[in-house]
């Protein structure tokens, strides 16, 4: 079974795809740290930078993404990691730089496409909990549930502002819901796979909600479902 889970940043897609995973003994499928790990790669290996890699050749693509290469692994005790050549780059994908680039490389519908097959292999023959920005519209449309999780602006952006005051980062509520607001409109603007609410998918607001109450809510749909 797949299960898809998409919504804007910040939505707590994440969170609960984890959570939701771990709980019906399903893998996790982040699709998010495999654009930063395609985008951390061109840059380490290939010598690509944010104003190179949103032309990046196919040829370092199809290399980078090598099966016999790059590993994606679940392990609900560890989290998700990504091997590179047998290496564990996972920390190294963490970083405002590599997300920086990951953000450019995802309006590339060739980056799009190759990472589309690459999760499409992963969940062969798995159950799966998916979450992206275009699981349910694009990658998996035929999946037998689909949520899209959200959250008022004004939540997002104090859930942003929380998890960098944790980092030591100051930031004021108005310049994280500035930046959430740049995030949507790139998500939902752009020419290629847009952040849209998938065909038959269930909407779930998470504004003013604890984590453990969404993954009920989640749970009911999936008892009764759907």
């Amino acid at each position: 079974m797949i299960i898809t889970i998409d919504g804007p940043a910040l939505s707590g897609k994440s969170t609960l795809g984890r959570a939701l995973a771990n709980e019906l003994g399903y893998y996790y499928l982040y699709s998010g740290i495999l654009f930063r790990a395609i985008a951390y790669l061109l840059q380490t290996q290939a010598g690509y930078n944010a104003q190179t890699i949103a032309d990046v050749e196919q040829v370092d693509i199809a290399q980078f993404l090598d099966p016999k290469r790059f590993e994606y692994r679940y392990d609900p005790h560890i989290g998700e990691q990504v091997f590179f050549d047998g290496i564990d780059i996972t920390d190294q994908l963490k970083t405002p730089d590599v997300d920086a680039l990951a953000s450019i490389i995802a309006t590339n519908s060739v980056v799009r496409d190759a990472l589309k097959d690459l999760q499409k292999r992963i969940a062969e023959h798995k159950d799966v909990v998916v979450d992206g920005r275009d699981s349910g519209s694009v990658v998996f449309p035929h999946a037998e549930y689909k949520f899209y999780i959200t959250a008022s602006a004004q939540e997002r952006a104090r859930r942003m502002q929380g998890a960098l005051n944790k980092k030591g980062k100051s930031i004021t509520i108005d310049e994280a819901r500035e930046q959430v607001a740049v995030r949507d409109a790139r998500d939902m603007q752009r020419a290629i796979a847009p952040l849209i609410k998938p065909e038959g998918a269930i909407e779930v607001d998470t504004t003013g909600l604890q984590k453990h109450e969404t993954m009920e809510s989640i749970l009911e749909l999936l008892k009764g479902g759907g």
